[in-house]
C-alpha cells in the first residue's frame, strides 16, 4: 500500500494519525485536507499545519490510550500469604 492511499484512507475516516517527520518531529492530530504536493493536518497545540510530502517519513493511526487495560494491582499482604 502506498503512503498517498493511506493518506485517503485516514482522511475519509476523520481518524487521529501520528506523523513522523525527517526532522524528528511527531505531529499528532487530523488531517484536514490532502493537496498535490503536501497535507494539512490539525495539531490541538499548534492548530492547522501544512507538511510537505517531502518531509512525511511515516504515518500511522493515532493508539486510543482511553481503551487501555489497567494491570490487575496486588497488595502487599496477599504476597505474603502466598
Amino acid at each position: 500500500m502506498k503512503l498517498i492511499d493511506r493518506y485517503n484512507i485516514y482522511f475519509l475516516s476523520l481518524r487521529k494519525v501520528t506523523v513522523f517527520l525527517s526532522n524528528g518531529r511527531i505531529m499528532r492530530g487530523h488531517i484536514i485536507q490532502l493537496h498535490d504536493d503536501f497535507l494539512s493536518i490539525h495539531d490541538r497545540t499548534y492548530g492547522p499545519i501544512d507538511i510537505p510530502f517531502q518531509s512525511v517519513v511515516a504515518l500511522a493511526p493515532m493508539r486510543n490510550l482511553s481503551k487501555r487495560t489497567k494491570k490487575k494491582r496486588v497488595s502487599r499482604t496477599a504476597k505474603i500469604k502466598s
